[in-house]
């Protein structure tokens, strides 16, 4: 019986791992799409365009409605097979107790019985084990710890970058290589789904890459990841409410004092000194 469930779960996990990596390149289309035409929709309507973008999206939701289908007929595949192997398991037992050649206790044959039922969920143990295996993060250490001046400059250097999201899935970033100097201002045009946050998460080494990245001279690949994450500011394109006091907003980790945010230049920027000096610290 041992032998049986090892070669069901070995044939299960082949064919787990390519519809599911299936499924995961299917589904950014779909967000993208509906999110871009939430965006738009003011545009779509102004030109007619909306049976074009329903068509888009349905042709969309199909492709990944087709893999996540595979993925979930999958999981139906295995599930009955190892309930089937369960409940031979039990029942073979459940015999050789009562007619086998020994007599037992009822204690014992009941709770011979629950474990045996028992081993029908054994699959809940396949995800737990899936989620201590995740690779982590390198912890924080004072040898990849840049200087506090770090960046000064912000000048930028890219040679031959390349991201994907999973370490066996595709690549959405081929190859780049670019240097933005200290001071000036480049923009990053494209359509929904073309790599323009693919290259930001790939700046931040939030997904898997390759090549080399320069900031200020220093190769982020050799600097810690958190004091690389602390230095750097993303704005998002999408503007968020966030609670909480406008202190907190603005020093979230309590690294200053209430006089040095006062004089920053972001109140300044943000016309918020005249309402903020009298009550520094109150949103």
């Amino acid at each position: 019986m041992g032998v049986v469930g090892a070669w069901i779960g070995r044939i299960y996990m082949k064919a787990q791992l390519s519809a599911k990596r299936e499924m995961s390149n299917a589904k950014a289309p779909v967000l993208g799409h509906l999110g871009a035409a939430m965006a738009d929709l003011t545009s779509i309507r102004a030109y007619g365009a909306e049976d074009a973008m329903v068509r888009e999206s349905l042709a969309r939701i199909d492709e990944y409605t087709r893999s996540a289908r595979m993925v979930y007929n999958l999981n139906s595949w295995v599930s009955v097979r190892v309930d089937a192997l369960g409940a031979l398991f039990a029942a073979a037992l459940a015999a050789y107790l009562v007619y086998g050649p020994e007599r037992h206790r009822a204690a014992n044959i009941g709770l011979s019985l629950t474990m045996a039922v028992a081993f029908s969920f054994c699959g809940g143990q396949q995800s737990v084990d899936s989620y201590i295996k995740i690779e982590q993060e390198p912890k924080p250490n004072e040898s990849g710890i840049p200087t506090a001046c770090w960046p000064a400059s912000g000048d930028l250097r890219v040679e031959n970058l390349s991201a994907r999201y999973s370490p066996n899935g595709p690549e959405v970033l081929h190859g780049l290589s670019f240097h933005i100097k200290s001071g000036e201002r480049v923009g990053i045009v494209g359509r929904t789904g073309s790599g323009k946050s693919s290259l930001t998460l790939s700046l931040l080494r939030c997904i898997p890459t390759e090549g080399r990245v320069y900031l200020d001279g220093m190769l982020t690949s050799e600097i810690d990841l958190d004091a690389s994450r602390s230095r750097v500011t993303i704005i998002p394109q999408i503007p968020e409410f966030l609670s909480g006091t406008l202190r907190r907003n603005l020093d979230p980790f309590e690294e200053h004092d209430d006089a040095t945010l006062s004089s920053s230049s972001i109140l300044r920027d943000c016309f918020l000194c005249k309402k903020t000096r009298k009550r520094v610290g109150h949103a």
